[in-house]
């Protein structure tokens, strides 16, 4: 009998397809997206060596340099926060109060839960312990969902995929807005500025005149969640560095979602909430379960306030 052909690697499979895909995020724009990388020659670089998350503008030599190593935790975080929202989903379709689903003898939930404590963990340690980090990091856990090749239409390997993309776009659309907007290197308050508004360009690039009922508009918010979320789950672990460069994520987040999503019980906010409350039960924050939200908006913005008070002292 021959020998098995051996599963790609997660960071191949999401680099064969991340950018020829990238039309398929916004593919009304995708021609205008494309022709403003050509008409000033910028180039989409891989970086294999570091292993932080790693997207930046190279305004002096109009590069966008993106890390592969860190691909993995982002459609990690693309797969967990679909999955958790999709269960909590189908339990308030039995009962409406439900407001928390157990993960003992769920197994989507189980793996679910250590895919994310899994990729949770590295982006921390590396945060937390940086130049200074001497342990190789942990490789993609064996036996829990991966990337693969053709995923069936609407598994949660597929859904993955598509926010995991949309995420990329966002983040690489926030790239290309420092070098359209003529960014330079700054710091503290000037780069923070910087920082806020490449993103409102960004999102506006995926989400201007959408309604925000229409399925693109879901999808592509959903996307942009991923990927704020991304910073802001390592808030909850790590404290914000002294002196940052880029506003605390989870400000980001919130600021974000505000500018563009009207409706404070959008299916968004209840995402982002579930995703949060997961965090902070797994870094056992002290916050009150019992609180009575006014909506969904208004209890994100409750965890944002405990997670931008959990380092202090």
């Amino acid at each position: 009998m021959e020998n098995e052909a051996q599963p790609q690697s997660p960071i191949s499979v999401l680099r064969d397809y991340l950018f020829p895909t990238l039309r398929s995020v916004c593919p009304e724009r995708a021609n205008d997206l494309f022709g403003i990388l050509e008409c000033h020659s910028i180039i989409c670089a891989f970086d294999d060596a570091r292993d932080r998350i790693l997207f930046q503008a190279d305004t002096a030599n109009l590069r966008i340099i993106v890390g592969t190593q860190c691909l993995e935790r982002l459609w990690s975080l693309a797969y967990c926060y679909f999955v958790f929202f999709d269960e909590m989903r189908k339990a308030n379709l039995s009962n409406p109060k439900t407001r928390e689903v157990g993960f003992q003898g769920n197994q989507t939930l189980e793996m679910a839960g250590e895919l994310l404590a899994w990729a949770t963990s590295v982006d921390w340690q590396i945060s937390a312990e940086g130049n200074h980090r001497q342990d190789p990091l942990p490789p993609w856990p064996e036996g829990l969902p991966r990337p693969i090749q053709n995923p069936e239409h609407g598994t949660n390997e597929d859904v993955a995929d598509k926010l995991f993309l949309t995420a990329v776009g966002f983040i690489l659309h926030h790239e290309l807005a420092h070098i359209a907007l003529g960014h330079s290197p700054a710091k503290g308050v000037d780069s923070i500025q910087q920082e806020n508004e490449a993103d409102r360009a960004a999102a506006a690039w995926l989400l201007d005149d959408l309604d925000q009922n229409d399925k693109r508009f879901v999808q592509r918010i959903l996307g942009i969640a991923v990927a704020l979320l991304w910073p802001a789950a390592i808030n909850v672990y790590v404290p914000s560095p002294e002196h940052p460069s880029h506003p605390p994520g989870y400000d980001r987040l919130s600021r974000l979602l505000s500018q563009f999503v009207e409706d404070d019980n959008h299916q968004v906010w209840a995402f982002v909430r579930l995703a949060l409350e997961t965090h902070m039960h797994g870094r056992r924050l002290n916050y009150a379960t019992n609180r009575k939200a006014a909506s969904q908006r208004d209890a994100v913005e409750y965890y944002m306030d405990v997670i931008s008070r959990a380092h202090m002292i």
